[in-house]
């Protein structure tokens, strides 16, 4: 707390001290100008400010403010050489604007709908301690994806009846860790000898779990903390995947099949 109240002392002295000059007019506000281009002091506040925060253990001091000023001047005479050249009206430079705007558009967004979600998630010690037992295993199997559920449901009781379908793969042992996200996960539920079908997004994944080793692992109140936040951090990818897919079932989407296809044959 007294590193923050510090923190805070130094970056709200500085503003001061530059602002003590202003007459209420933007310019006036500029701790530097660069070529007549003003660096604001509430840019310098903001780097100041974010350096503190990747930096927690670093004192911050007049030096410290004194060299992100020096690197934001430097920034400046870069951006100005770069303008002088044109580079600006490159196609590559206005793609990786766009890119960098979107990217965190998009990051943002999320962030927004995970912290509406933070008071509906949660993680119950029941589902820690089935996700215990999940991690104390190695399941050895063969998975087939399918297209529509009337093959997969083929291929499972082709499966059943002791025949390996064509495209069928063997797969494991595998460990719990690896298998975070994808739908052969579900293999850490099943019994040796078993046949099932999952659906997922796009397609359908038949699973027949051909056996499945215990093997030690570290007891359950050293890794509880660890596994407590890997559960929740799975639980919101998927609410924002079920998010997503409300979002895309919602939307008027079309696609130009014929103009696809003659692009992937360019």
């Amino acid at each position: 707390m007294r590193r923050h109240a510090l923190i805070f002392g130094l970056l709200l002295s500085f503003a001061l001290i530059f602002g003590a000059c202003s007459s209420g007019k933007k310019e006036h506000d500029a701790v530097a100008t660069v070529n007549d281009a003003p660096i604001m002091a509430e840019d310098i506040l903001a780097e100041v400010a974010r350096y503190a925060r990747q930096n927690p253990s670093q004192a911050i001091t007049q030096n410290t403010i004194d060299d992100q000023l020096k690197v934001m001047i430097e920034q400046k005479l870069l951006i100005q050489e770069a303008v002088k050249k044109r580079l600006h009206e490159d196609r590559k430079f206005t793609e990786a604007i766009k890119n960098y705007w979107e990217q965190t558009l998009i990051k943002d967004l999320i962030d927004a709908k995970t912290g509406e979600w933070s008071e509906k998630i949660f993680v119950t010690d029941d589902e820690v301690g089935k996700e215990y037992e999940r991690m104390s295993y190695r399941p050895v199997m063969v998975a087939l994806r399918a297209r529509t559920k009337g093959a997969a449901d083929e291929a499972a009781e082709a499966m059943r009846r002791g025949k390996t379908p064509a495209g069928a793969e063997a797969i494991g042992p595998v460990y719990h860790g690896d298998m975070k996200g994808s739908p052969l996960a579900n293999a850490f539920d099943m019994e040796a000898g078993e046949v099932k079908v999952f659906a997922t997004e796009d397609e359908f994944i038949v699973i027949h779990l051909l056996k499945k080793d215990k093997v030690p692992i570290p007891p359950l109140n050293s890794i509880q903390k660890m596994i407590k936040e890997s559960l929740l951090e799975q639980k919101k990818q998927q609410a924002v995947k079920t998010w997503m897919a409300n979002v895309k079932q919602s939307a008027r989407i079309t696609i130009n099949d014929k103009l696809l296809k003659r692009i992937a044959h360019e």
